[in-house]
């Protein structure tokens, strides 16, 4: 058993949590009713169910990892995190002026 994996699985399941409970109340139920098109309020729900989908998966997979260690996948989700997380600070930095906003 991978320790440090197994911390990482349980911050990531605490991650998802976070996000459907705060991030729900927070940005999704807004945008769900506001005045925006339909079609852009579809595509928001589709792109914030996805990203609830990729934590939860991700977490279930670090779970995996921990006891059947795997570089490819570790590669892959690390990949995918550095990737959330340069999209978060990039936004944060150029829309908002700071990175705290989102986080």
């Amino acid at each position: 058993m991978r320790y440090p994996t197994l911390a990482a699985a349980t911050v990531m399941a605490a991650t998802t949590l976070l996000h459907m409970i705060s991030g729900g109340a927070e940005f999704h139920q807004p945008i769900q009713t506001s005045a925006m098109e339909p079609p852009l309020r579809a595509m928001l729900a589709v792109l914030w169910h996805t990203v609830t989908l990729l934590l939860a998966v991700q977490a279930v997979a670090l779970v995996w990892l921990a006891r059947h260690p795997d570089r490819a996948m570790a590669s892959l989700l690390v990949a995918i995190q550095i990737c959330f997380a340069g999209l978060f600070l990039f936004y944060g930095q150029t829309m908002l002026g700071t990175v705290w906003t989102l986080a």
